[in-house]
């Protein structure tokens, strides 16, 4: 601030009137609050930009499903963490944790600081860090990993590299949706949830691709009937085996304590085929329904 002399000061007081002092302190003290500033607290968007829910297969002896979930948040290794669970009850959406919390460098002897961020749904093994990186991580299913980094080579890089413009791409799914005669298109999605789109690749009716492959749409049109969801609030997307050729689909909110589920049902034709495809889209429900959290991930 730059300073001001006694005798400016006077010269000041004796041109105003003494009533008008009073105004003029108040006006001063205010400039200064607006030039020494406020500081804001971090939005909610912001702290949990870096949740991230992985999967990965495991034999022990027999082959099992887990979940990593992960806060990658921290521009700091030693602040990174993920806890491992796995699907207790698939009718109640309810998870077990068995495993953690625990520091990302117990999972990994190399990760890179800067990611800090992935795409939901991916395997622990091979995931997408913003619209076009490649984190890989290699070595004994137990234990420590190490990581490599490439240009994407999945998912037509380009193309998804048009809609996110450097964005994180937040999940990666396969749902399939019914159509009207009973069957169905298996999408393959790319999620950018705080833009509302999502990107598909490619799509199938269970025994070959569909035209038109490769576009990018509002997602309430992609998954019909999901309008009403806040899709721009969404962070997470986990996506479990729940019977048949089915999986359910869990969309989660952090900021509002919250997830909604979209299940895939069908029943199984004479030729074994998926027929009567249809999905089931739930209310609202609170998170506490799915897991005991840790204290970092509320």
């Amino acid at each position: 601030m730059q300073n001001i002399s006694p005798c400016f000061i006077r010269k000041i007081k004796q041109s105003i009137p003494a009533f008008w002092w009073p105004s003029l302190i108040v006006l001063l003290l205010l400039s200064a609050c607006q030039k020494k500033g406020i500081d804001k607290p971090a939005s909610a968007a912001v702290k949990h930009s870096g949740k991230v829910i992985l999967r990965e297969l495991e034999a022990n002896p027999y082959v099992s499903e887990y979940f990593y979930f992960m806060d990658l948040g921290s521009a700091a290794n030693s602040e990174k963490r993920y806890f491992k669970a796995r699907v207790k009850d698939v009718v109640s959406d309810a998870f077990e944790i068995v495993g953690g919390p625990l520091p990302i460098d117990s999972l990994a002897n190399n990760w890179p600081a800067n990611i800090q961020s992935g795409s939901s749904g991916l395997w622990l093994t091979d995931f997408i860090f913003l619209d076009s990186v490649r984190v890989q991580l290699t070595g004994p299913g137990a234990g420590r990993r190490t990581v490599s980094t490439k240009k994407s080579l999945l998912f037509r890089p380009a193309f998804v590299q048009q809609a996110g413009n450097g964005q994180q791409v937040n999940a990666y799914a396969y749902i399939k949706i019914p159509n009207a005669t009973g069957g169905y298109l298996k999408k393959e999605i790319l999620f950018f949830f705080k833009k509302g789109i999502c990107v598909v690749p490619s799509q199938n009716n269970g025994t070959r691709n569909e035209d038109p492959p490769q576009f990018i749409d509002d997602i309430a049109n992609v998954i019909p009937g999901t309008g009403a969801y806040d899709w721009k609030t969404v962070d997470n997307v986990v996506s479990y085996h729940s019977g048949g050729t089915n999986y359910t689909h869990l969309f989660i909110d952090y900021t509002n304590w919250r997830y909604f589920k979209i299940k895939e049902t069908c029943g199984i034709g004479a030729a074994g085929n998926c027929s009567n495809a249809a999905i089931e889209l739930s209310p609202y429900q609170s998170l506490d329904k799915l897991v005991q959290w840790p204290a970092a991930w509320r």
